[in-house]
């Protein structure tokens, strides 16, 4: 196997765990990867792949010219709009 020298995890373990991190809590990926595999994985461990990566960032092709939360979640929109807040009710126009 091709393992870096500062890993003990294969490569093909790494990306497994990043994808698991992704969705759930570290702590929670730690007791899947072993559930999973029977291979145990910190959730530090967890934390250190993802922290290391260096992720691309989006290119933006819009600006957001309106955004609304209702009840935690949040909706961004391009079209030029008012930002409704849910929890008090106040109204903002953004831009």
């Amino acid at each position: 196997m091709e393992v870096p020298r500062s890993t003990q995890l294969s490569p093909y373990l790494e990306v497994c765990c990043l994808r698991v991190s992704a969705n759930v809590s570290y702590e929670d990926a730690a007791s899947d990867i072993e559930y999973f595999t029977g291979v145990q994985v910190s959730r530090s461990t967890h934390q250190r792949l993802v922290h290391r990566q260096n992720f691309d960032l989006p290119h933006q092709e819009e600006t957001v010219k309106e955004l609304s939360v209702v009840r935690g979640a949040s909706r961004a929109s391009s079209m030029v709009g008012i930002f409704v807040s849910a929890l008090n009710k106040e109204k903002y126009v953004l831009g």
